[in-house]
């Protein structure tokens, strides 16, 4: 299900192939995954271009991030903030929720599935009490599951993995929130 979708956009990201084979019902299944090597100096280009601040044009959002995955939300707190971002990080519906009422934000980044609720309620509470846009996060990325989260206060919805450039463009094309 989700898992073998999630495996395949890692492998499609990293160019590679993914091939499945199996003798029939109740024989299991086996999984051949074959990822390009890269040369030292691809993975250095990478890292150069993942560490970039952000460009002039692009401005410079306050950020909350809200990711219960502790990897993923180190991960995407440091990329952006070595962009040029303010983030603060929350793991829980409400950490979030706290975070909102101290703090000024211009953007929240939120997975969908949190341990205490759902992001897209409380995309729906950020969004109606302090005007803030949303960027959704999600393994999940059928033309429904979008649609729920526009319905919410979402203005985009990205499909984990989360390409870096994709996050990077929502968040450049973002509207700034609203007076409240």
């Amino acid at each position: 299900g989700l898992g073998l979708a999630i495996t395949r956009r890692l492998v499609d990201l990293q160019h590679g192939q993914i091939q499945a084979m199996s003798g029939g019902r109740g024989h299991g299944s086996t999984f051949r995954i074959q990822i390009p090597v890269e040369t030292e100096e691809a993975c250095s280009e990478a890292d150069t271009i993942l560490s970039q601040p952000i460009s002039d044009r692009t401005l410079a959002r306050r950020i909350l991030l809200v990711e219960d995955h502790e990897e993923t939300r180190t991960t995407l707190s440091q990329l952006l903030t070595r962009r040029g971002h303010s983030v603060v990080a929350a793991s829980t519906v409400a950490a979030a929720r706290a975070q909102a009422q101290e703090n000024a934000f211009d953007l929240v980044i939120s997975d969908l599935g949190l341990p205490d609720g759902d992001g897209h309620e409380l995309m729906a509470q950020l969004h109606s009490v302090y005007r803030l846009p949303g960027i959704a996060l999600s393994g999940y990325g059928m033309d429904e599951d979008i649609a729920r989260s526009g319905k919410s206060g979402f203005f985009t919805h990205l499909t984990k993995p989360v390409d870096i450039r994709n996050l990077e463009t929502a968040i450049a094309t973002a509207p700034l929130p609203a007076a409240t």
